[in-house]
C-alpha cells in the first residue's frame, strides 16, 4: 500500500499527487493499452493458467447457483444488447418482446455462420464484435414461416374475388 513520505510538507505532497494525477490523465490510452498487454502475456503463461483455472473451480463450487445466476443475466444481456442494435422488433409483424425475437440471416447462410462462429451465446459474441450487415430481427414464427415456405403470413393479402392469395414481399423483410 502507498504510503506517504514523511519527509515531505503537505504542499508537496500535494503538488506531487496533482502531477501525476495529470499524468494518469494525459497517459490514460497509453496506460489501458499497456494494461491489456500485460493482461493477454500473463494469460498466455502456463503457471498463471493452472492457477487461475485451480482458483475458478475452486470458487465456482462454493456458489455455483450464484455463478450460473450470473452467467444467464451475462447472457441475457448480451443477447438485449444484440437484438437492440438490430432494431429491437421484428421487421415484418413488429413483435417487441424479446422472448419472441431472433436473429435471421437474411442470405439464409446461418448454417454456415453458425458453423464457423458457433451457435447460441458464442454466435451473440461475434455479433457484437463485429455487426454483420447481413442479419435482421425476426419473431421466431415469422422466421420459421420464412425458412419454410419462403414467405411470412403476415406479408399475404388473398383477392376477395379469386381467393388467390398474393404474396406482398416474398422475402419477409
Amino acid at each position: 500500500m502507498f504510503k506517504p513520505n514523511p519527509h515531505l510538507d503537505a504542499v508537496t505532497r500535494e503538488a506531487n499527487r496533482r502531477r501525476g494525477a495529470a499524468w494518469r490523465e494525459k497517459h490514460r490510452e497509453r496506460e489501458r493499452v499497456r494494461a491489456r498487454e500485460a493482461q493477454r502475456i500473463k494469460r498466455l503463461d502456463p503457471v498463471y493458467r493452472e492457477q487461475n483455472k485451480k482458483y475458478q473451480k475452486e470458487n465456482y463450487w462454493k456458489n455455483p447457483e450464484i455463478k450460473k445466476a450470473e452467467q444467464r443475466r451475462r447472457n441475457r444481456m448480451l443477447r438485449i444488447s444484440v437484438l437492440t442494435h438490430y432494431g429491437g422488433k421484428c421487421g415484418c409483424c413488429g413483435e417487441m418482446r424479446m422472448e419472441f425475437l431472433a436473429l435471421d440471416h437474411i442470405n439464409g447462410d446461418g448454417r454456415s455462420q453458425r458453423q464457423k462462429h458457433g451457435a447460441g451465446i458464442g454466435f451473440y459474441n461475434y455479433v457484437k464484435k463485429h455487426w454483420p450487415t447481413d442479419l435482421r430481427i425476426l419473431c421466431h414464427n415469422c422466421n420459421q414461416a420464412i425458412g419454410l415456405y419462403g414467405y411470412c403470413p403476415h406479408k399475404m393479402i388473398v383477392n376477395i374475388e379469386t381467393g388467390v392469395p398474393i404474396i406482398l414481399n416474398p422475402t419477409g423483410g
